[in-house]
């Protein structure tokens, strides 16, 4: 593969992009992982909150 490249400059670019795309897929998904576990933790932490209030008013 790394000989049919050397012929043309422009190969390598097209894979630098490729594998740019793939990182950047790679980060987004990442990003949403994080942000569903913020949002996960905030739901927990407003759940204990409600029952926290349930006890003490009861």
């Amino acid at each position: 593969m790394e000989a049919l490249a050397k012929g043309r400059p422009g190969f390598d670019f097209i894979k630098h992009l490729k594998d740019e795309k793939k990182a950047s897929i790679r980060n987004v998904e990442n990003l949403r992982i994080l942000k569903f576990k913020k949002y996960v933790k905030k739901c927990i932490i407003k759940t204990y909150n409600l029952i926290e209030l349930s006890f003490n008013t009861s």
